[in-house]
């Protein structure tokens, strides 16, 4: 019978392939700039050190206090989400800002052209 270790690495290590693959898709094929991307690929290549050394996170883990790894996974999980779904709303707002004043600019544009 096989490992469970193994059987989570191997795992692992192919979901960190393919999000990796993925995201290496989306910008080749332009479906996303790299410069929107680029918190995704550094996501990605850190999947991948995790695939291929998981006894070192195991040990940040415990070095930090958590009792369990599943405990630090998801704390980091959704520490992970609330930073990425900040800096979405942050970019968001700025781009509101932008068509607001694009949308006065044009207004002025046109009453004056009248």
């Amino acid at each position: 019978m096989f490992d469970t270790s193994i059987i989570f690495r191997i795992i692992m290590l192919g979901v960190a392939l393919l999000f990796f693959g993925v995201t290496m898709y989306l910008v080749r094929n332009d479906k996303g700039e790299v410069r929107h991307m680029k918190l995704w690929l550094i996501v990605s290549v850190a999947l991948l050190f995790v695939a291929f050394f998981p006894n070192l996170l195991i040990f940040v883990s415990k070095l930090i206090g958590f009792r369990t790894f599943s405990n630090f996974l998801m704390f980091t999980a959704i520490a992970l989400l609330l930073f990425i779904t900040l800096s979405q709303h942050i970019k968001i707002i700025e781009h509101e800002k932008q068509i607001k004043t694009l949308i006065q600019e044009i207004s002025i544009a046109e009453k004056e052209e009248k």
